[in-house]
């Protein structure tokens, strides 16, 4: 999680822009080289991005699964937001801390 409360300075900044992701890694590597945080922090930046950019409408998620970008969460997406009321602390206990 380390790696996604990095983010939201550099998707505000670059919202928009296709390097966006390459931006997010370059933040993200300097506390954690780690490709699974990285590529977390990529997904989440996605989803921070598609709020910025658009006003999100119920079940953006889901329209989103199939983008590139959330690859590494979109087979446990579903999962994930059965489980969204759950406390932090527990989630991260279930699905690990590097994303």
């Amino acid at each position: 999680m380390d790696g996604v409360a990095k983010i939201a300075p550099i998707v505000a900044l670059y919202a928009g822009d296709p390097k966006l992701a390459q931006y997010v890694e370059e933040v993200v590597r300097v506390t954690q080289d780690d490709n699974l945080a990285v590529q977390c922090s990529i997904a989440a930046a996605a989803i921070l991005e598609e709020f910025i950019l658009r006003p999100p409408t119920e079940g953006f998620l889901e329209q989103m699964k199939d983008r590139l970008e959330l690859s590494i969460i979109a087979s446990r997406l579903p999962e994930i937001l059965q489980r969204r009321s759950m406390a932090h602390r527990e989630m991260v206990q279930q699905i690990g801390s590097s994303c």
